[in-house]
């Protein structure tokens, strides 16, 4: 390998660490970080392809908290100038869209950089496809990581210590395979930890558990009787959960869950049924991103099958006698929960507050405004003017009684709960700004999930490229300018 000229000591920029003063601008550079990343996106180093070397710089987690061998995450720009966030190298988990000049697509959170705080650049040409960032104000001090969960967190330091101002996801359980295969990740209110294994499972490593690399999950206890001379297996129900990926729905299974119990028990490889809504859907394999659903989410069941041992004394809850007297029970309380619901509607029309409602402090506590789907569908004249949209949703233009303008992006496909899209709402609700595109409200009924914004007619709401909402590098974007604002002298 030849060895590099002799250097003599230099002051380097703090947001430009391959450039040094005084270097001379014909010396051939071997090797410089900013073309390795790793895991952190500092200020000026470039996350893209260099189209004349082949040179791809990407963010890719690392193992665990203390190894810095690659992890499961990787975050970069690929050659049709798309971001991509990748699991394992195999599963895209999220997609930027298309850059259109000021930011990504169907991500109005980057629109309204017009203060000199911060500046994005995005350059796509026949050299080089890449995005960056720089903070003008050098006496900050920002973190901006991938982490080994999944999560990219901006983080600032503040009074001698980290201080995050930006996660995305939000919640660590919607990052993909955060917890492994046969976990629950659950982030309700009861402390503890968020990761755990199913009933009959234990951590499969747990030096590498506790360093945060989760990657093999949990293993069985007990192996399954499957393939001997009679099969014992039962099954555990693991009630209030967002069900598993992958799932196969089975056509000939759909008369009654017997039929889709026995079709599980059949297959030695089928490691869990649900049964709903006239429909039957088994797993094969490893289960993973079983999230634990909280009280105001729509949970769903999974059957999780376990060799015998594991469950004694537990019915089969597929039994005929147990569906019928869960029947009874289930008649009389939805009776009883019907009167109640009456009873509400008819208080609530009479304090006349069934157009929107404020948030107050013990829900989000950042005083923005709840709107009933069927207001937005009539604000919207059923979302007929289109202003912009990608694979995850689509803004539309609206009007309020008062002739207020409204954005309104309506997320396809989201399928967390109520509580964790009120999380992501406060996370963006408690970041308004002057400069930034102000969050009015949102709705979130049943299956529906709409943010609403203030109408900014000067801004390009017009570009439909394909494309998801912002991830975490708009997040860099939103705190970045924020926090400058507040902590600058």
């Amino acid at each position: 390998m030849p060895r590099p000229p002799p250097t003599t000591p230099s002051p380097c920029s703090r947001t430009t660490a391959t450039s040094c003063s005084g270097a001379p601008p014909t010396r051939p550079v071997f090797w410089q970080s900013f073309d390795y990343p790793t895991d952190t996106f500092f200020a000026g180093a470039k996350i893209g392809w260099d189209k004349v070397t082949g040179l791809n710089r990407r963010l890719v987690s690392r193992k665990n908290l203390i190894d810095q061998a690659p992890g499961l995450y990787t975050g970069e720009i690929q050659k049709n100038g798309v971001g991509h966030l990748v699991w394992n190298s195999t599963v895209e988990i999220e997609s930027t869209g298309l850059w259109n000049g000021q930011y990504f697509s169907s991500a109005p959170e980057m629109i309204g950089n017009t203060d000199n705080i911060t500046t994005f650049e995005y350059v796509n040409n026949d050299k080089e496809v890449y995005f960056t960032w720089n903070l003008h104000d050098e006496t900050a001090i920002v973190l901006s990581q991938l982490g080994v969960d999944g999560q990219g967190m901006v983080s600032l330091w503040i009074d001698k210590d980290w201080v995050v101002m930006y996660k995305q996801p939000v919640l660590q359980c919607d990052a993909y395979a955060t917890c492994g295969q046969f976990t629950v990740c659950d982030e309700g209110e009861n402390e503890g930890p968020i990761c755990n294994c199913m009933k009959g499972f234990s951590v499969s490593s747990p030096r590498d558990w506790e360093l945060g690399d989760r990657r093999d999950g949990c293993k069985r206890n007990t192996p399954l009787h499957c393939g001997r001379s009679r099969n014992t297996d039962k099954f555990y129900d693991v009630q209030k959960v967002m069900l598993p990926q992958d799932e196969m729905k089975i056509q000939a299974a759909t008369s009654d869950e017997d039929d889709c119990s026995r079709v599980c028990l059949g297959n030695c490889s089928c490691t869990g049924y649900s049964y709903r809504e006239g429909g039957c859907s088994v797993w094969h394999g490893k289960l993973t991103n079983v999230k634990k659903q909280q009280p105001d989410g729509n949970g769903e069941t999974l059957y999780l099958r376990l060799a015998a041992k594991e469950v004694p004394g537990v019915p089969r809850k597929n039994s005929r006698i147990f569906r019928f007297g869960a029947a009874i029970i289930g008649a009389s309380a939805a009776a009883v929960a019907a009167l109640m619901i009456l009873g509400l509607m008819m208080i609530w029309r009479r304090k006349g507050k069934l157009f929107t409602r404020t948030v107050g402090d013990a829900q989000v506590g950042i005083g923005i405004t709840t709107f009933r789907y069927v207001d937005l569908q009539h604000a919207t004249k059923n979302f007929s003017e289109k202003l912009g949209g990608g694979s995850f949703g689509s803004v539309f233009k609206g009007y309020l009684s008062d002739s207020l303008a409204l954005a309104v992006k309506r997320l396809d496909g989201a399928n967390q709960g109520e509580k964790q899209f009120r999380a992501e709402v406060s996370s963006v609700g408690i970041i308004q700004h002057i400069n930034l595109v102000k969050l009015i409200g949102f709705c979130c009924q049943g299956d529906q999930r709409l943010l609403v914004y203030e109408y900014m007619p000067n801004s390009d709401w017009s570009c439909q490229r394909p494309g998801l909402p912002a991830h975490w590098l708009s997040g860099l974007h939103y705190t970045l300018r924020h926090q400058a604002r507040e902590h600058t002298p």
